[in-house]
């Protein structure tokens, strides 16, 4: 599967024609229709499906902000990121930290 990032920071999950009517069919997720730009419009029903298909345009289903979806740092909580340290998983350059994913 192909992830879309808009300008934001919001990532959607993009996923193919099959995949979407099995999606839409179980009814446990939101799909969206994506256009060009950053606009999004919900699929609420089985003529949006069926447009959404046909339009060639990506569905996708949210996943969400990329900030939220780092870790924090449990001693300052700000956004950890990837750690350049051998040895640790994530580090946190406000307080010159590293830690490992199991630590967090």
């Amino acid at each position: 599967m192909i992830t879309k990032v808009t300008k934001d920071g919001f990532v959607w999950l993009i996923v193919g024609r099959d995949t979407a009517k099995a999606i839409y069919e179980k009814g446990e997720h939101e799909l969206y229709v994506l256009d060009n730009g950053d606009a999004e419009s919900l699929i609420e029903d089985e003529n949006a499906l069926d447009r959404a298909l046909s339009s060639g345009l990506p569905i996708a289903m949210e996943v969400g902000f990329i900030k939220d979806l780092l870790p924090k740092c449990p001693m300052c909580d700000n956004v950890l990121t990837p750690s350049r340290n051998n040895g640790y998983d994530w580090e946190c350059l406000e307080c010159d930290s590293d830690f490992l994913t199991s630590e967090i």
